[in-house]
This record gives structure tokens, C-alpha cells and sequence, in this order.
């Protein structure tokens, strides 16, 4: 993506070529939601570079809206989250408005929803109070999660809401995304979410998500978004990392392996790489990059997965389509887990197949 290249450059001659290739390539009026997100980073990277910025009218209108946004988000959530911690709740925000609260250009990073995590004995009383507050599920997920909440807290890691009449969107976790293992959920928001959000406008109390748990959920979402991700996470971790330590590079890495997804590990490497971004410390760059799509699994669909010998051939037995993508499934978001667990997880997967 040439306009990733252009905001990552540090050269400000480079960075002008690439968004001149982009501005030529493209048709503003009909811009894709990906590019949309990174449009008040291009703003300031053109600004901070001394060129002129594409499409100037538009690209004010546009930092105009994200930053209306920004402030209605702000302006529904807060009290939401203001009354959890009144009621003893312990609401720790994640992806988007962590990374708002560490960088020094806070809204350069652009939000579509807000992320909350919360202790899975919170999640009912959050939910009561969410539809309490106006904001719905959709029609369709809120069907299969009454049907069964508990399979579908096994099978999910989050669900969304929709206020329809303020136009806000906010998900709420009991896990994090990214096939970050569950015991890693608990250490590092129930134990070490000590971070306080300091954004302006926010209520005092409500911890935010920092670190290395902070990057490796940023990453790991870069991945699971596939091919429509807007490259947001590339910025986020660029961001994020400036100051950090080889030691810190080390603890990310360690914990993609011992959740057994170090093909996710390398695939945001060989993503920075391709892209021109600054990549970790020397001792990860000896080895020979690889393309990034090596490293992709089919995580949605595993009996797709073309890196998984025969799996086309069993396919076409339902039967064992719908075993197999279970076992891929629960090998994927039941790593390190007690087998009885494993075995509940697997259960669920299996009945909710079509």
C-alpha cells in the first residue's frame, strides 16, 4: 500500500513520490475505508515533512469528522464508563483508546468503536447496563448469544453494541482478540492494568491497557482483519516501540510462541518488512525476511487453510469439515487451556457448525 509507505518514510522526498503515486491512483470521492482511517496521519505527516497535503479540501473535511467523532465517543461513553467504576466494576480500555492515551498525537489515531474489557463476572451487569444506556445488539447476534451466552462467550471474545439513535459503537471483551491465550488475558488486564487513562474529557479511575500487552493485541488484530485491515496497527506499533528495549521485543516475541501462534509473530514482521517500517532490534532482523503470506492461516475457515495437507479431500465429507475446522478452531483459542476445557471449547465449536 503506497500511502502506508509515504506515512512510514522518513525521508520527506520519498514520502513526497509515494503520495504523489497515491494521489494519482486515486479517486478521493470514492475512498475505501482503510485509506479513510489514516487520512488525519496524512495531514500531519505532510505537515511535519513540509509538502503539500492531496486532495486539501477533502482531507480537512475528513480530519473534521474524526475529530467530531472522536468527541461524540467520548461524549456517550464516558458516563457509561464513570457509572461501571461507581458501581465497583474495573473497566480497562483496550486497542484503539490505549494507544490514543500512550501517543503524543493522540488523534491521529482514528477510532470506529471503543473497546472495553471486563472481568467475566462483570459482563452481565455491563450488559444490563448497556441496554439500559440505549445500545443494542444486532438482531442476529443478539438471537445466537441469548440462545446460549455461555457457548457463545467460549466461541467469541467480545460482543458488539450499536447505539442506533447516537450513532456509537462499542465492544465489550471478556477476552482479547488475537488468540492471545486466556490465562495471558487474566495476568495482564485483572493484574497489571495499572495505567491510568489520561486522555482529556475521560473520567478518572478507568485503567487503559499499556506495554507489551498493549502491541501484542495490536498485532495480533492486524493479523485476524486479513486483507481489509487499514493498517492502523502498523502505525500503532511504530508508535508504540520507540523507546522500547531489546528486552521488550523479547517478551512480545516470547509471547506469541508460548501461545503457539508464532506464525502470527512472523507475518507482522514480514508485513513491516514489505511496507518499509522500522523492523525490532538487529537480533530479529537476521533471518531472511520471508512474503507475509507464509505465514497466513485461515483462522475463520481452517478447512480452507492451504497449508494443511488433505484438508481439501475431507472437506467435502461434512462431517469431517465440521470436526476439523472444531479441532483447528479450538487448537487455535484453546491454547494452553486444561484438556477438560479444551473439551468444552471443542463441543461448542462442533454444535455451532452449520
Amino acid at each position: 500500500m503506497v500511502l502506508v509507505k509515504a506515512l512510514l518514510s522518513p525521508d520527506s522526498e520519498n514520502a513526497k513520490l509515494c503520495l504523489e503515486q497515491w494521489e494519482r491512483a486515486t479517486d478521493v470521492s470514492d475512498l475505501d475505508g482503510r485509506a479513510l482511517r489514516l487520512i488525519p496521519l496524512l495531514s500531519d505527516r505532510c505537515k511535519q515533512h513540509k509538502i503539500e497535503i492531496p486532495f486539501p479540501k477533502a482531507v480537512s473535511k475528513m480530519e473534521r469528522y474524526w475529530w467530531l467523532k472522536h468527541r461524540w465517543n467520548e461524549r456517550v461513553i464516558q458516563p457509561l464508563l464513570a457509572h461501571w467504576i461507581e458501581q465497583g466494576m474495573t473497566p480497562v480500555v483496550i486497542k484503539g483508546l490505549a494507544v490514543q492515551n500512550q501517543i503524543a498525537r493522540p488523534l491521529n489515531r482514528t477510532m470506529s468503536d471503543i473497546d472495553v474489557w471486563l472481568p467475566y463476572e462483570q459482563i452481565d451487569a455491563a450488559i444490563d447496563s448497556l441496554y439500559a444506556a440505549g445500545f443494542e445488539m444486532d438482531a442476529s447476534i443478539r438471537m445466537r448469544y441469548e440462545q446460549n451466552p455461555e457457548r457463545y462467550r467460549l466461541l467469541r471474545h467480545a460482543v458488539p453494541f450499536h447505539h442506533t439513535k447516537l450513532d456509537v459503537e462499542f465492544d465489550l471483551h471478556w477476552r482479547l482478540g488475537g488468540l492471545v491465550a486466556r490465562n495471558r488475558v487474566t495476568d495482564w488486564l485483572s493484574n497489571s492494568a495499572t495505567v491510568e487513562l489520561t486522555l482529556d474529557g475521560w473520567a478518572k479511575g478507568i485503567r487503559a491497557m499499556s506495554g507489551v500487552p498493549l502491541v501484542r493485541t495490536i498485532m495480533g488484530n492486524g493479523y485476524m482483519d486479513g486483507n481489509w485491515s487499514s493498517a492502523m496497527w502498523i502505525f500503532d506499533l511504530h508508535q508504540l516501540t520507540q523507546n522500547w528495549s531489546l528486552a521488550d521485543w523479547e517478551e512480545l516475541k516470547k509471547s506469541f510462541f508460548e501461545d503457539g501462534v508464532d506464525f502470527m509473530w512472523f507475518w507482522c514482521l514480514s508485513t513491516l518488512f514489505e511496507n518499509g517500517a522500522k523492523l525490532p532490534p538487529k537480533s530479529f532482523e537476521a533471518a531472511t525476511p520471508q512474503p507475509s503470506i507464509r505465514y497466513r492461516r485461515n483462522i475463520y475457515y481452517p478447512h480452507k487453510d492451504m497449508y494443511v495437507r488433505y484438508v481439501s479431500i475431507l472437506a467435502r465429507v461434512h462431517l469431517c469439515k465440521v470436526m476439523y475446522s472444531a479441532f483447528r478452531h479450538t487448537q487455535y483459542r484453546a491454547y494452553g487451556e486444561r484438556f477438560p476445557r479444551k473439551v468444552k471449547i471443542f463441543v461448542a465449536f462442533f454444535q455451532a457448525s452449520p
